[in-house]
């Protein structure tokens, strides 16, 4: 009689289900100790129980008992996903990932304001997100699988024009999270960190070039800090005017206010952000770069003492934020024109672009597992 396994998923995610086997990886970095899988069947009973939860270090033998008596057994397998899981977050609130084959899409959370920014924290087994809430900007954070919720840093936006943080990046090397904040009428732009134990702001620079910061990413190898700012703010809503924009960089990460600015352009209309995204692997910096020449991602040396090179083109789509998987070489980043995630070659310019991903909404921000 019937004695089959005919569902089983952890974590939203289904398993490829065999004769007397079944496979399945959950996201980079999960932690796959206490595990609990969502199980279906005709028979009787399955042995352990669905909503049991389990410790899958080793593959699990499951026994599925018929009406009759009769048993037949599955061994489980659970693997850790290669690094190269996507992360992103889009405007309707939802946070997700998928494996850097296109398989496996999950969402994570789906939050109740708009994610701007999302940086993780694979050590730590965490992800962090910035989210507008209409009222305030908030450093929210999770576990990498979306579990636990909770909010880091809290900043009101009414009065004195406060602005951020939309902008996070994290310093593994020192276990720290950075972040952007203004209060406009102040003329108060300044970048934060803390530690990612417990929340406690400490002030990075005493001013940026302009108001609103875009982006922001850290050299854990060569300890170098870059961070865009604008005089235009185009991700969820419209702030500022103008087309300036500033590339700074830091080559002492661990010292305050040691940042230059190598890139600061300035071409006043239309109104737009003239900088957008920035991430930096191995010897090169990349960043996003908007002018009357067109959109565009461009490749420097990390100390920007080179000539810079247009990488990426812009085509039928949008660039706004980027991510860099060095262990498969590619780029990739968010199209806001058509609601999509494009990747090409890191290695070479213009090589292989392809839409990754569609989505289902405008997406905001991105990351990738090392």
């Amino acid at each position: 009689t019937a004695k089959d396994i005919t569902g089983f998923s952890i974590l939203g995610i289904p398993g490829t289900i065999g004769a007397n086997s079944i496979l399945l990886t959950v996201p980079y970095g999960t932690s796959i100790t206490s595990l609990t899988p969502t199980i279906t069947i005709t028979g009787a009973s399955v042995s352990p129980a669905s909503g049991v939860a389990r410790n899958f270090t080793n593959p699990v033998t499951y026994t599925v008992t018929a009406a009759d008596g009769t048993t037949k057994t599955y061994t489980v397998t659970v693997t850790d996903d290669e690094a190269g899981t996507i992360y992103w977050t889009e405007v309707g609130g939802a946070i997700k990932n998928i494996h850097n084959d296109g398989t496996g899409e999950v969402t994570l959370l789906t939050v109740t304001g708009t994610p701007l920014d999302i940086a993780l924290d694979i050590s730590g087994n965490q992800m962090y997100w910035t989210e507008y809430t209409g009222t305030a900007y908030q450093i929210r954070r999770a576990g990498i699988d979306g579990s636990n919720p909770a909010l880091f840093a809290e900043y009101s936006s009414s009065g004195g024009n406060r602005f951020g943080p939309t902008a996070i990046a994290i310093d593994s090397g020192t276990s720290r999270i950075y972040w952007n904040h203004s209060q406009l009428s102040a003329g108060q732009e300044y970048l934060y960190y803390s530690s990612l134990n417990s929340y406690s702001a400490v002030q990075w620079t005493s001013s940026v070039p302009n108001s609103y910061v875009h982006s922001l990413c850290v050299d854990t190898t060569r300890r170098g800090f870059y961070f865009n700012a604008n005089t235009y703010w185009n991700i969820s809503f419209a702030s500022g005017s103008g087309r300036t924009g500033a590339a700074c960089y830091s080559s002492t990460l661990d010292i305050l206010n040691s940042h230059s600015t190598p890139i600061n352009e300035t071409e006043l209309s239309p109104s737009s952000t003239r900088l957008r995204g920035i991430a930096v692997g191995g010897d090169y910096i990349y960043y996003v770069y908007n002018n009357s020449g067109g959109l565009r991602i461009v490749r420097a040396r990390y100390d920007f003492q080179e000539t810079n090179d247009p990488w990426i083109t812009a085509g039928t789509f949008g660039i706004q934020k980027i991510a860099l998987d060095l262990n498969n070489n590619k780029i990739y980043w968010t199209s806001d024109t058509n609601n999509s995630i494009y990747r090409a070659d890191l290695g070479t310019a213009n090589s292989n672009i392809v839409q990754f991903r569609q989505l289902s909404n405008k997406p905001t921000s991105i990351a990738i597992t090392q």
